[in-house]
C-alpha cells in the first residue's frame, strides 16, 4: 500500500474515527499534537459537531507522516511542476475543496475494499470505512481494555453501544471456557 493509505488506514483504526471525522481533523489539530502541545492530546470535532481530544502521544510518529501527505489537487488547477498542497482538513487527501463529504467517503470506501483485497481477505467489497471502527473496538477489547474505555475512545454516551462492535472469535470462547479444540 501506498503510504498515504497506511496512514489514513492506521489513524481511522487506532481511534476508531468515524469518516467524518478522519475527514474534518484539521492540520493546526495534528501539528499541535505532533508539537506536544494541547496537553499531548489530538483535538477533534466529533459526530454532531461535539469537540473532543484523545491522547495522541502514542501515534505522534504517524501524525507527523499524516503531516507530510498533499492534498489532492483541485481539478481546475492545471499546473506542469509538480506540487506539495498543504491540506488544511485531512480529507483534502482525497478530494480538495470544496469536495462533498459523499465523495471523500466514495474515495475512502474503495480505498478500504481494495486494500483488503489486496491483504487476501474474504469478501472485501464487504469492508467499509465503519468496519475500522468495529475492528478498533474489537482489538482493544481482546487487549482486555476496559468497556467504559473502549466507549470513551468512540465517544458513545452510552456504554452499551460499543458493545454491537466487539465479536468474539470461537477460538477465543473456547480459549476462556477451556472447551476442547475441534479438530
Amino acid at each position: 500500500a501506498e503510504p498515504r493509505d497506511r496512514i489514513l488506514m492506521l489513524l481511522a483504526l487506532r481511534f476508531g474515527f468515524r469518516a467524518e471525522e478522519l475527514f474534518n481533523l484539521r492540520r493546526s489539530a495534528v501539528r499541535d499534537a505532533v508539537a506536544g502541545g494541547a496537553d499531548g492530546n489530538i483535538r477533534f470535532v466529533r459526530k454532531g459537531g461535539k469537540e473532543d481530544s484523545l491522547p495522541s502521544a502514542s501515534i505522534a510518529n504517524l501524525l507527523a507522516a499524516a503531516l507530510e501527505l498533499p492534498a489532492n489537487k483541485p481539478h481546475a488547477v492545471v499546473d506542469r511542476e509538480p506540487t506539495r498542497i498543504p491540506w488544511n482538513t485531512l480529507g483534502e487527501v482525497f478530494a480538495a475543496e470544496p469536495a462533498k463529504y459523499i465523495t471523500r467517503y466514495t474515495l475512502f470506501s474503495r480505498l478500504v475494499k481494495r486494500l483488503a483485497q489486496e491483504a487476501g481477505w474474504q469478501h472485501p467489497e464487504k469492508f467499509t470505512p465503519h468496519k475500522l471502527r468495529h475492528a478498533c473496538a474489537t482489538l482493544l477489547a481482546v487487549r482486555g481494555v476496559p468497556l467504559l474505555a473502549i466507549q470513551r475512545l468512540l465517544g458513545h454516551a452510552s456504554s452499551r453501544t460499543p458493545e454491537r462492535y466487539l465479536h468474539v472469535a470461537a477460538e477465543d470462547l473456547r480459549q476462556w471456557l477451556g472447551a476442547p479444540r475441534a479438530e
